[in-house]
């Protein structure tokens, strides 16, 4: 599978691990290299960010609908070995959700960084605040086979993934950058593909927005427990909390959490 990898040179100085970041559902290796890209390339990293299959410029886009989970790991699994070292990864949504499997198989990874990362539980109660907040859209998504529906308003797309202070201009360029998502991938997180979660080697971080409407605060900080992990919540962030008007913030802790664990 030929798969979108970008590199992103860091500035010169002390050597540090590669981050890798891992995008979330109906988004691409875009999302980050808007900020989160240039902020930690000052900071000294190299940075590769990846479109799964069927997103971004990647192979696949024909069968987007039936990919699985299992098969967005192997699509991590492919880019991991081609990097030139074992990476920090950061993983927003369902990628967080994907490298939580990954290190359950490979726990020899520098650091994992979930950044409103779906729990080890999924996201069944999430799809449930959806279906009551939003249920046109989710009626449609699910006769469709396809999650298009909930990026076709700019409310929605601003309440799922960005604050209330977040410019229209930022909500309407995040909205035309939003792709469907795999419907068997949505079910994956939802109800079929779930995993138990256990305290690894690798040192995790666990981030949690305040005003997401998919995932809650309990779950994701008893994910964040079992997992070992390191936990923090910022309240006025969206859920593309790097993307939103305040991901300053977010990165800034990130980096200061990395250089506390020499990473």
């Amino acid at each position: 599978m030929k798969l979108e990898l970008n590199y992103h040179r860091g500035s010169i100085g002390e050597q540090k691990p590669p981050i890798l970041f891992v995008h979330g559902m109906a988004h691409g290796a875009w999302a980050w290299e808007a900020n989160f890209v240039p902020f930690f390339n000052a900071g000294g990293y190299d940075c590769y960010t990846m479109s799964l299959r069927g997103h971004g410029t990647s192979e696949g886009r024909e069968r987007l609908r039936w990919a699985s989970i299992n098969d967005y790991l192997q699509d991590v699994k492919q880019t991991i070995a081609q990097l030139p070292q074992k990476p920090i990864v950061m993983g927003h949504s369902m990628g967080g959700f994907i490298l939580q499997k990954y290190l359950l198989k490979e726990d020899d990874l520098a650091a994992y960084i979930g950044v409103a990362a779906v729990p080890h539980t999924g996201m069944w109660r999430g799809a449930f605040n959806l279906l009551f907040r939003y249920p046109i859209p989710f009626l449609l998504a699910n006769l469709r086979l396809d999650t298009a529906p909930f990026s076709a308003s700019e409310k929605i797309v601003r309440e799922m993934c960005l604050s209330e202070a977040a410019p229209v201009e930022l909500v309407r360029q995040l909205q035309s950058k939003l792709q469907s998502e795999s419907y068997r991938a949505f079910l994956d997180l939802v109800i079929l593909n779930h995993h138990r979660a256990a305290k690894l080697q690798t040192p995790m971080l666990m981030l949690h927005s305040g005003l997401d409407v998919v995932l809650f605060e309990n779950e994701m900080r008893h994910s964040a427990e079992l997992f070992g992990a390191d936990f923090k919540v910022f309240e006025d962030v969206g859920h593309d909390m790097f993307l939103d008007i305040k991901w300053k913030n977010v990165a800034e802790f990130i980096l200061q959490w990395l250089t506390k664990n020499k990473r």
